[in-house]
């Protein structure tokens, strides 16, 4: 893949900036096939495994909360681990007037891969 390939997932599990702590599991699943030159390299329901990098609960005096995620393996359909290195994954809370929690859902997120040599 090159490096600035875009994947569609769905986030397993939900992320709260509240309960979640630095290297917390993370996994997700491929939400649509991944074609290259009309080739389907990874698809729909391929699993990606990772971590929550950064979690700061919001508050009052330091603004808003924000959680961070970041995927560092494909599982493939044969069960092979395929190293890959992703942007990190931001989700940010609301104000500081406002709820000072960052959530992630099951919704499809977008991230860019990048394939380790």
């Amino acid at each position: 893949m090159k490096a600035d390939t875009v994947l569609g997932i769905t986030i397993d599990q939900s992320l709260s900036s509240a309960t979640a702590k630095l290297e917390d599991p993370v996994t997700a699943s491929v939400s649509r096939d991944l074609i290259v030159n009309g080739r389907t390299v990874l698809p729909r329901g391929t699993r990606l495994e990772g971590n929550v990098t950064l979690v700061q609960p919001g508050s009052k005096f330091k603004g808003g909360a924000r959680i961070g995620v970041r995927f560092y393996t494909i599982v493939l359909a044969d069960g092979s681990r395929v190293p890959i290195q992703t942007e990190t994954l931001f989700r940010d809370g609301g104000s500081s007037t406002g709820s000072s929690v960052a959530k992630v859902g099951g919704g499809a997120a977008a991230g860019r891969a990048e394939r380790r040599a």
